[in-house]
Formats: structure tokens, C-alpha cells, sequence
């Protein structure tokens, strides 16, 4: 499960806020593990909310997870495996792998 920072108008009935969403005074509007219903939404179109972060569902395919292995290879190529950005390059495959499970 990830998250996704999306704007108010893209949100829909069903999601799930991954943060407690505030006003510009930090009042509390709605606490993170909410589902969004529309007239929450509507409400927090009224009340100016931009963006919300909600949880979404990575469903990745066998396809994209290839094609995304193979661009972090590309970009990390020249670096050695025991750098600091090799680290981090092991530590990118790792995560991509996981989205398999």
C-alpha cells in the first residue's frame, strides 16, 4: 500500500486519507484513516483544501516492475555498489521488489 498527495478535485468516494487533514489554522478537519464520502470531499472543497494524501493500492504488473528495473540500472550504472549511491540504488530495488508481494 502507498500514498498519493492528490488534489481535492481528483478525489473520490471510497479513499482512504493517509494524513490528518487541517485548515490553514491547523485545525484538525479529518484524521488520517478516514474514507472519503462525497459530501466530505464537498465539504472540503468549501472549506479551500487543495490536496489530501490518501492510501492507494499499488497494483503493479510483471511488465512495469521489468521496465522500472531496468531504468534504475540504467541510471545507477556507473556507480560503484559500495557507495553511498549504491546503497541506494540497492535500497530502490528492494522497494520495487516488494511491490511484487
Amino acid at each position: 500500500m502507498g500514498i498519493a498527495m492528490i488534489p481535492i478535485a481528483a478525489a473520490k468516494e471510497g479513499m482512504v486519507l493517509s494524513q490528518t487533514v487541517t485548515n490553514s489554522k491547523g485545525i484538525v478537519l479529518s484524521a488520517a484513516g478516514t474514507v472519503l464520502t462525497a459530501r466530505l470531499i464537498s465539504a472540503f472543497e468549501k472549506m479551500g483544501v487543495e490536496l489530501v494524501q490518501v492510501e492507494k493500492d499499488e497494483e503493479v504488473s510483471e511488465e512495469d516492475l521489468l521496465i522500472e528495473r531496468q531504468k534504475i540500472e540504467r541510471r545507477f550504472s556507473k556507480i560503484n555498489d559500495n557507495s553511498m549511491l549504491g546503497i541506494f540504488k540497492a535500497i530502490t530495488l528492494e522497494r520495487l521488489e516488494n511491490k511484487r508481494k
